[in-house]
């Protein structure tokens, strides 16, 4: 299928929405050539982003491959004489979203450069990232990588500042006990964290900031509104999460909330801090008026005699 790449370079998102791509799994990873990132949009009612990694991508002498494919074989390491990678996952012939550079052993690193075009043509990625992708993105997800305005050889992603002596990756699974039994550095824990300098709640994804999330997250056991990383705490909105429309109100969501809440798709009636879609009937406790429900949408509002 041929797209529109009019807005891959502007917005992803916006791209995806406007092509009304299809995938035959709930995921679909899109890789920009020119950014160095790649993204996960997850189906839930419509694309939504999910992750945003940080990836290297082919030099210039051997380019990462452009084009729309699906999510092939796997495999939990490929090695060489001297080098190996692990998780990676099959795009299109030689091409494979993997780890970073490892050993022929598979556990000192070689080369753990992100943001940069200095592969051989694979996507590398974090290999908590590399993992992720083989654990749950089944054969068949669609794979779109582009570049409408081609792409630089170097950009800065973030990163972790480890001394030369760390030599595993502490986004791998299967050796970060290393740093918690070493107490090496200081690694902040994925979900929300208080950053003092601005008095802002922020959430991160594998220590970094994630500036795209937008969604629910959990701390200290209240559910908290985020927008683009920072929790909006003057947010009175309906959020989607886990296939659910929670009630959110100055931030946080409203589990005991019994009330008719607002979204762009119109009026819903709220029963326990979600959206009811089973409910049909009437709901006259707010604003002296009665309001007609079906599957949980108002469909007529009536002024209290």
């Amino acid at each position: 299928m041929a797209y529109n790449y009019d807005k891959f370079d502007k917005s992803i998102t916006e791209f995806v929405k406007e092509n009304n791509i299809q995938s035959s799994t709930d995921y679909l990873l899109i890789t920009s050539l020119k950014d160095k990132f790649t993204y996960v949009y997850e189906y839930k009612n419509g694309w939504e982003l999910e992750y945003k990694w940080s990836s290297t991508v082919g030099k210039l002498s051997t380019p990462t491959i452009k084009g729309v494919f699906s999510v092939g074989i796997k495999y939990p390491a490929i090695g060489g004489n001297t080098s190996s990678v692990k998780y990676a996952t099959n795009i299109v012939d030689d091409y494979y979203y993997h780890s970073i550079i490892y050993d022929d052993k598979g556990f000192n690193i070689k080369d753990d450069r992100l943001g940069v075009a200095i592969s051989h043509g694979c996507i590398r990625l974090a290999t908590s990232s590399a993992k992720w992708i083989y654990d749950n993105c089944k054969i068949g997800t669609k794979v779109v990588i582009y570049s409408k305005g081609g792409y630089e050889p170097f950009s800065k992603p973030s990163s972790y500042k480890l001394p030369l002596w760390h030599t595993w990756d502490p986004t791998d699974p299967t050796s970060y006990y290393l740093c918690q039994q070493r107490g090496c550095h200081s690694i902040i824990a994925d979900g929300l964290t208080y950053d003092a300098t601005d008095n802002q709640w922020r959430y991160y994804q594998s220590g970094v900031f994630a500036d795209w999330f937008t969604s629910l997250a959990q701390y200290n056991g209240q559910w908290w509104y985020v927008k683009n990383g920072v929790i909006d705490f003057n947010a009175n909105t309906l959020a989607y999460y886990n296939n659910n429309w929670w009630y959110v109100i100055n931030g946080h969501v409203d589990f005991t909330a019994n009330t008719i809440a607002e979204n762009e798709k119109g009026l819903w009636y709220v029963n326990n801090g979600v959206v009811d879609f089973g409910y049909n009937g009437t709901f006259d406790g707010l604003d002296e008026k009665i309001y007609y429900i079906k599957n949980g949408l108002v469909y007529q509002i009536d002024e209290v005699e």
